[in-house]
């Protein structure tokens, strides 16, 4: 999960594969109650999440800050 902070992804201390596996983590857990998503893409968008990595030609595990080049 990524951290709790602010703009912790403008920052770019968390890769969009983390923030794509967060929201699916908290869809999982409230949808059955709001029922609101109908049909869950999570592997369309982890596999978006990943494109964007491949992109900016970094890796896309662990933490990354704001002085990190690969990003």
């Amino acid at each position: 999960m990524p951290p709790n902070r602010p703009n912790s992804s403008v920052r770019k201390e968390v890769s969009p594969l983390e923030l794509v596996d967060a929201a699916i983590t908290r869809i999982e857990k409230v949808n059955p109650q709001l029922n609101a998503v109908i049909t869950p893409l999570f592997d369309k968008a982890r596999a978006q999440a990943q494109e964007v990595c491949a992109g900016a030609g970094a890796p896309c595990a662990g933490p990354r800050t704001a002085g990190d080049k690969r990003w």
